[in-house]
């Protein structure tokens, strides 16, 4: 890939996490998360032509979530226009990407629905959709939609809130969670298993023959520990310091661990999962089959080279957890499958949502009654492709180091900053 030189520059020292992975400026957005389109069809099945989109996530305090869409809601008429096969390309990315302070009206897809008026804002396109304790337990609800290590600072404060709140138990939700950086994986497993973790390897990494055979020079390169014995790259679990914050007071310490996922759930989530799977702590699944990621690639990027940035990506490498097991390329099997239509439409996040009500169910909390069925005939539309991410996130998985430094880093890579003209790396599992 080249583009233009960015002339990007090694963010500066700052307080919290300091690995030089920062957030992007706010652009403008309405505020949806992730969506999945919809094909609009009649009393009897058939399509009608007619295409709308449901978000499948809503930015928290963002203009559609102030007023009042939530998840499982479809926009049926942008402007007073259904999309239609010619026209839904564009009315959805302006949806998707508004210029600055854009207004539109949408409608959804109910009876006797009005039109409601929003206008796009600035945003911040955070992947913490929701992180809480449910009411009347003391189970801990983070839905989370990319291991997006520019949003570390605010995960760990996440974390920290329901420490201190007393949760017992916590559901990860990662159904639409595509992967990311893996330092942002081992961190969070590392605060879910506290003392369980410790001293224990994350996950190990086999890399193409050529580099096994000249393992010291990669070892530099990347800047991880090479066990003679597993032959394999290693990275442990951290241990108090993250690139300058203390986990101590971020640490929960749990016995076990709650998953949502399907088939977006990808490779930093499922890392996630083989990784404390493979020392032996207990993970119980909820939901479908993940995507089954298990590869990867170093990416590559030079910049400002006669005023070009450069990015190079080649499949060079697999992971394996602890007990030396790598995701099985059809996916993680699950422990209890849920489908999240099973009410019939996709609920909003929440006790009454079909994977969350059967994590409380499992977890022995209030249960509360399962939501209205809404048939996909009384809904009239059917899914027409994935769950896709609006916001822009690092998918598959961004290795242990996100960048090399001209001096080698430690074990987890403590060290960052930019070389021109050095190759600057990174892991990143196949998209």
């Amino acid at each position: 890939l080249r583009t233009p030189a960015s002339g990007a520059k090694a963010p500066a020292a700052r307080s919290g996490v300091n690995h030089g992975i920062t957030k992007p400026a706010p652009t403008p957005g309405y505020g949806i998360g992730s969506y999945t389109l919809v094909s609009f069809t009649d009393h009897d099945g058939r399509p009608t032509g007619g295409i709308g989109l449901c978000p499948t996530s809503i930015l928290p305090g963002s203009p559609l979530e102030r007023a009042g869409f939530r998840r499982g809601d479809i926009i049926a008429e942008v402007d007073g226009k259904t999309p239609t096969e010619s026209t839904y390309a564009a009315i959805f990315t302006s949806l998707l990407s508004p210029a600055d302070g854009a207004e539109v009206e949408l409608t959804r897809n109910e009876a006797d629905a009005r039109p409601v008026r929003v206008a796009a804002e600035r945003l911040d396109p955070t992947p913490i959709i929701r992180a809480e304790v449910l009411d009347g337990t003391q189970v801990g609800y983070i839905v989370y939609e990319s291991f997006d290590a520019a949003y570390d600072d605010d995960l760990l404060d996440a974390v920290k809130r329901l420490r201190e709140e007393g949760i017992t138990d916590l559901v990860l939700d990662l159904r639409n969670n595509g992967g990311g950086h893996v330092i942002s994986s081992n961190m969070l497993s590392s605060c879910i298993g506290g003392a369980a973790c410790r001293d224990k390897v994350f996950q190990f990494y086999r890399y193409n023959e050529e580099c096994m055979a000249s393992w010291e020079q990669t070892a530099e390169l990347f800047g991880q520990k090479y066990d003679p014995a597993a032959e394999r790259f290693y990275e442990k679990f951290y241990d108090g310091d993250y690139y300058g914050v203390d986990l101590t007071d971020r640490t929960l310490g749990l016995g076990r661990l709650f998953v949502l996922a399907t088939g977006s759930t990808a490779s930093a989530s499922e890392a996630l999962v083989n990784g404390l799977r493979g020392i032996g702590f207990e993970v119980t699944l909820i939901g479908e089959r993940t995507n089954g990621k298990n590869v990867g690639m170093n990416v590559f990027e030079w910049r400002d080279l006669e005023g070009y940035d450069y990015e190079f990506a080649p499949i060079t490498f697999q992971g394996y957890n602890a007990e030396m097991r790598t995701v099985d390329p059809a996916g993680i099997e699950p422990d209890f499958a849920v489908s999240e239509t099973e009410s019939g439409w996709f609920e909003d996040f929440g006790p009454g949502e079909p994977l969350l009500r059967k994590a409380l169910e499992l977890i022995g909390a209030a249960v509360p009654a399962p939501a209205p069925t809404r048939s996909a005939a009384v809904v009239g539309a059917v899914p027409r492709g994935p769950v896709r991410n609006a916001s822009v996130h690092p998918s598959g998985m961004i290795g242990p180091r996100g960048i090399v430094p001209e001096e080698t880093g430690t074990e987890n890579g403590e060290k960052a900053g930019y070389d021109k003209k050095a190759a600057l790396t990174a892991q990143k599992f196949g998209e």
